[in-house]
């Protein structure tokens, strides 16, 4: 049995009926710069007899609790042997980030001489804001997508105030928050589905 040159201790099964892995894992920490080394993701190359190829499918296990999420086009190296790249992921934890953000607050703005026009107009308030991050893996991510969180929005109309997406005064989570933008929901890595979602402390966008 012919020995790999790539790994060391680890040989090819000769035939090729199964695909053998000819490298080593590269891997890579996309939130490294956040402090979050658990996160990761990582390729690796492979070689199979094209008889027996099949395209691997996404989520098939990888190494560690990973799942598939890409794989490259096959490259024909002579004598039947295809090679091709695996990506792995594994789900990553949610993070946060600060970011200041101008809050809109509808209200009336009346102007005229003789005939007086109120118009409804948007004020930006700015406030501090946390942008969450969340991760899910949704292998029917299009019959069970990942839920929008819808934004919370007031109006305040002479003396009476009012709240699109909710009910007025916002009930806040834990945090004393409430959502300030709809959340942002994409595809991250095959079946990883990535959340955004802007909130605010009710305290400072709360109207009196």
């Amino acid at each position: 049995m012919p020995a790999n040159p790539v790994i060391p201790g680890v040989h090819f099964d000769g035939d090729f009926t199964k695909p053998v892995a000819i490298s080593l894992r590269h891997y890579d920490f996309p939130f490294r710069d956040r402090g979050d080394l658990r996160s990761f993701t990582y390729r690796q190359q492979f070689q199979w007899h094209d008889d027996f190829y099949k395209p691997p499918l996404v989520d098939t296990p990888g190494a560690s609790g990973t799942r598939l999420v890409d794989t490259t086009a096959p490259d024909h190296l002579g004598a039947g042997v295809i090679t091709f790249w695996n990506e792995y992921a594994i789900l990553p934890e949610s993070w946060s980030e600060p970011e200041v953000f101008a809050y809109g607050i509808q209200g009336e703005e009346t102007s005229g001489g003789e005939e007086v026009t109120t118009t409804l107009v948007e004020i930006a308030k700015p406030v501090n804001s946390r942008m969450l991050y969340e991760y899910f893996w949704r292998p029917d991510w299009v019959t069970n997508p990942v839920p929008v969180l819808t934004a919370v929005r007031l109006a305040q109309l002479g003396t009476d105030i009012y709240a699109t997406g909710g009910e007025y005064p916002p009930t806040p989570n834990s945090a004393g928050e409430i959502v300030a933008e709809d959340s942002k929901v994409r595809r991250w890595k095959g079946h990883f589905i990535e959340r955004v979602t802007r909130y605010v402390k009710a305290a400072d966008v709360t109207l009196t």
